[in-house]
């Protein structure tokens, strides 16, 4: 750590700035500056330590140590401080604040012993560093850790991309550290020294950077040995020597600096290098590009703005003349600016320099066709920094013509790729893997390959701009298709296990699938390409194909698996990857909003290949998308046919992960059905268990989440409110948890029925909220549509009857319109209470007799009894004919719901046949049906439609014109 400076014992000097603490004075340029005492004190706290992190604990307790203040004053008298040092203006950098940690002064600190203000101002340690004409941004955390290293090591080589900010980083170091060195902080600029030979370690000329740098300290020339003569030097210094751009001198540099380091105990050495030194002592800080923020459709600027990477591009754009006053559509052109060019700031800056002549929208159009390679920089920039290509140029003479060969071969990839992955595309009869494991190994160390890890095993990539580089430098046809090829061809083997494909339970895992579809859409469109290979593509989208589904792009997953359908060779007709291929078309087609025939068909002939030629596992993953497309058509018995064949495959497998999958699907069919005891049975079984089978779940949207909502919705209907209330919940914190957007939307769905079921409308509310973000947010249209029902069920409790006629009504418009049956019928059971309660009464016994016979021949048995109650309903609010038919409704309802296990439309269809009762003999056989239905209820049930029957069946007999609610 830094010693501190002690600010009582001298005068401090900073800036134009000096401060003398035992005269409690302030002056600038020698003009007193007006500061109030705590926030004196305040400056002299900061100062007594420069680049020390000083909590904010420690400096209550500082500047306050007679009285307890709250953080308030504290960050007001820094605001009041940092106003009077000019902080942040015209590039001045004196104070930083680090989130979570406290402030640290950055500024360079010189020390004098106190003299009378009369007398000679001591001069500051000898110093040649670059002067900032811009303020840094997004580096404070890195100068300081650069710094401490410094101190610590005597020896750092900051190693990064070019165009990363390391000479930012690195003159930053040399002025917070200036005062710390009686002799000062020398900085030379190597990029000025030619290099002579053939890119390869040792071929600088020795002694050549010996002698610049004796030459910037001001020794004479000395042609022998320039080397030995600066270490003896030197050796009695305290010095900070700033070696700056050494990458094409590194073998030179490391010579000399492990010399100084060994001879010279009070010289410390500051490298920056696109790749490290590689000597004995040497502490390596890699320098990152800036953080982005994710790109995200609903950005806001508020949410991004102090990102780094989009601080920085913003207050270079506006120094250029670009406006501040950003609308969040603007933002999203940021962020895909940002991404686009990786954060690195020299990118940034080129780019922002453009943005008042193009807009925010044509420069993010212009870097997206990679003319960010020759946007121009600052002139006064060095000639290697403005243009990216002429970085670039720099970076990629430095290589070995092998080293280029390899990293052009690279280039094929799209974003992220593993090791198995490189060797297996740049490799050739002419490099074999042990070779190339040193080319890569080199191409990490001089910045031209990045890295990262995910989890154990480390991931590379090319930067888009290197990317964008490498490619102009085209290679020739022939190698560029067999190189293609090579590429397409390694994602087809390493896809073709299902196990790739489980379900990302972390984002390093998800943006490791994105990496992998990202090369296989590009490999699929050379091999569907001119010059491609068709039967290669055709394979590689089948096995690819789940990737697709998994991570809901069934645009991507409709598109090549027709693609690659039609170029099937007869050979491969009636094969695995035409079976992967047609699954995959289905279940595109089912969520993308296609036609409901052209999926079942596409689903039949993939479940008909793999009962032909497939395994029993195939057989019960496929069956799960044909179930799921036969109810969502309406077929809801036909579904139940299919539950019942996986549950007899899996059984006969003796395999329990194929019987976790066939639990969920049996589940499902049989809650449809109104098998409420074996839909309780098989959701109950799912609990606390995971299964291999988990991918196809998740795509389905099925996964844990949904299975606890139909749980609750079965408990509910069971009778057992508030463990139904209690699944829902547990299902909701699941839904928020997951990372499958569709699962999560399935899952909100499903939870929102049981509390507008509960009669809650505060919760129903909050959930539907998160139902319609998650839906818009994604894309998915039908659970928009979904979502405007539910919210006209909500309208109907609040009695808002108009607003629900028109939510509804729209809702189930939208979703027949989509072929999704399977809300439309307890929407429209909701529709006719709606049109009840607004006096409809023959729209809503229409509509009622309508729903009954689509529930009579579709097979979703479940709603039969809240049908018949909701059409017995609109009956008894007409004229007192119809009054007997409305009985035998319920009575028929009350005949459905009882087999069921239905106890809550068993409830209500006895308690209002109880209010329908004309006569005393009407009452007493009601109340014995409604008795009934209440002893049937577990015991110690509690809802509040229970506890009114309780209430109901101690008061006397309704009178004979008695109405009961909708």
């Amino acid at each position: 750590m830094i010693s501190p400076v002690a600010a009582g014992s001298g005068h401090v000097a900073f800036g134009p700035f000096r401060l003398s603490a035992a005269e409690r004075l302030l002056t600038r340029d020698g003009a007193p500056v007006e500061l109030g005492g705590r926030t004196l004190d305040l400056l002299i706290a900061l100062v007594a330590q420069p680049n020390v992190v000083i909590g904010k604990r420690e400096l209550l307790a500082s500047v306050w140590p007679d009285v307890t203040v709250e953080e308030t004053s504290l960050r007001f008298h820094m605001a009041v401080l940092r106003k009077a040092l000019g902080d942040g203006r015209a590039g001045a950098r004196y104070i930083a604040t680090l989130a979570g940690r406290g402030y640290c002064f950055v500024a360079p600190v010189g020390r004098s012993e106190a003299r009378p203000a009369t007398g000679p101002r001591s001069a500051a340690p000898a110093s040649n560093l670059p002067s900032r004409l811009t303020r840094v941004v997004g580096r404070e955390a890195d100068i300081l850790a650069v710094s401490d290293a410094l101190l610590a090591s005597r020896l750092v080589s900051i190693v990064g991309p070019g165009g990363v900010g390391k000479t930012t980083v690195a003159v930053g170091v040399g002025q917070a550290l200036c005062g710390r060195f009686d002799d000062g902080v020398l900085f030379v600029d190597l990029a000025l020294v030619a290099r002579t030979g053939a890119a390869e370690e040792g071929d600088a000329v020795e002694g050549t950077v010996a002698a610049i740098v004796a030459s910037a300290f001001g020794l004479p020339a000395q042609p022998q040995d320039p080397a030995t003569t600066l270490v003896a030097c030197l050796a009695e210094k305290r010095l900070l020597v700033v070696l700056d751009t050494c990458e094409h001198l590194v073998a030179d540099v490391a010579r000399l600096a492990a010399r100084l380091v060994a001879a010279a105990p009070d010289v410390h050495v500051l490298a920056t290098s696109r790749e490290a030194l590689r000597v004995a002592g040497e502490h390596v800080y890699r320098l990152d590009p800036l953080g982005c923020p994710p790109v995200a459709p609903d950005v806001s600027f508020a949410a991004v703005r102090s990102c780094p990477a989009v601080e920085l591009f913003l207050d270079r754009a506006a120094a250029g003349g670009m406006r501040i006053d950003l609308s969040d559509a603007d933002a999203a052109h940021v962020v895909r600016i940002c991404h686009k060019l990786d954060g690195v700031p020299l990118a940034l800056e080129m780019a922002a320099g453009r943005v008042a002549a193009y807009g925010l929208a044509e420069t993010a159009d212009l870097i997206d066709r990679h003319f960010a390679l020759v946007i121009e920089g600052q002139r006064t920039a060095s000639p290697r920094q403005r243009t990216l290509q002429a970085t670039l140029d720099w970076s990629y003479t430095l290589l070995t013509a092998c080293e280029r060969t390899v990293l052009r071969r690279l280039a094929v990839f799209v974003g992220d790729f593993s090791l198995d992955g490189a060797l297996a595309v740049a490799a050739t009869e002419h490099a074999d893997h042990a070779g190339l494991f040193g080319v890569i190994d080199s191409l990490v160390a001089k910045s031209m390959v990045a890295t990262r890890l995910n989890g154990a095993a480390v991931r590379y990539r090319l930067l888009d701009t290197t990317r964008a580089y490498v490619q102009a430098n085209a290679l020739d046809e022939a190698e560029a298709c067999a190189l293609a090829a090579r590429h397409a061809g390694y994602y087809r083997r390493a896809l073709g296990s299902d196990a790739v494909w489980h379900p990302a339970a972390s984002v390093d895992e998800r943006a490791c699938y994105l990496a992998i579809v990202s090369n296989v859409k590009a490999a699929l469109a050379w091999c569907f390409g001119d010059g491609g290979d068709r039967r290669l593509g055709a394979e590689l989208a089948g096995v690819a194909a789940s990737g697709f589904l998994v991570l809901s792009m069934f645009g991507d997953a409709h598109r090549w698996a027709t693609a690659a359908l039609a170029a099937l060779d007869e050979d491969m007709r009636g094969g695995r990857t035409e079976m992967l291929l047609r699954h995959a078309l289905g279940v595109s087609l089912t969520f993308a909003g296609g036609r409901g025939d052209a999926a079942c068909d596409a689903l039949d002939r993939s479940y008909a290949i793999a009962c032909a030629d497939g395994t029993p596992g195939e057989r019960v993953w496929l069956l799960g998308p044909l179930l799921m497309q036969h109810m969502r058509m309406g077929e809801f018995d036909a579904g139940l046919r299919d539950a019942e064949a996986c549950t007899a495959i899996a059984q006969a497998m003796d395999d329990p992960d194929a019987e976790i999958f066939a639990h969920a699907l049996l589940g499902v069919a049989a809650h449809y059905a109104g098998d409420l005891k074996r839909a309780q049975a098989a959701f109950a079984a799912l609990q606390g268990r995971s299964s291999r089978y988990a991918w196809p779940v998740s795509y389905l949207g099925l996964d844990s989440g949904v299975p606890a909502a139909f749980l609750a919705r079965t408990l509910w209907l069971r009778g057992d409110a508030e463990e139904a209330l209690r699944q829902a919940e547990a299902a909701i914190l699941d839904a928020e948890r997951t990372v499958h957007p569709l699962s999560r939307s399935v899952t909100l769905m499903w939870a929102a029925t049981v509390m507008i079921w509960h009669g809650d409308i505060a919760a129903s509310e909050r959930v539907v909220d998160r139902l319609e973000a998650a839906a818009a947010t994604h894309g998915l249209v039908t659970h928009q549509a979904v979502a405007r029902g539910l919210r006209g069920e909500i309208d109907l409790m609040r009695g808002d009857t108009d607003a629900a006629i028109a939510r509804l009504a729209a809702a189930i418009e939208a979703l027949r319109g989509r072929g999704y049956a399977l809300q439309t019928t307890p929407m429209s059971i909701a529709l006719v209470r709606a049109l009840t309660a607004a006096g409809r009464l023959p729209d809503a016994i229409a509509l009622a007799d309508e729903t009954i016979c689509s529930v009579t021949r579709a097979g979703d048995r479940l709603y039969l009894a809240a049908a018949l109650r909701a059409k017995a309903g609109a009956l008894a609010a007409g004229p007192s004919a119809y009054r007997e038919e409305a009985k035998r409704c319920l009575v028929e309802a009350l005949e459905h719901a009882v087999p069921q296990g239905a106890a809550a439309w068993a409830l209500h269809a006895a308690t209002d046949l109880l209010t329908l009762a004309a006569t005393p003999a009407d009452a007493d056989g009601a109340r014995s049906r409604l008795q009934e239905v209440v002893d049937s209820y577990p015991a110690g049930a509690r809802s509040p439609d229970l506890i009114a029957a309780r209430r109901r069946l101690i008061q006397v007999t309704a009178p004979a014109n008695a109405r009961f609610s909708a």
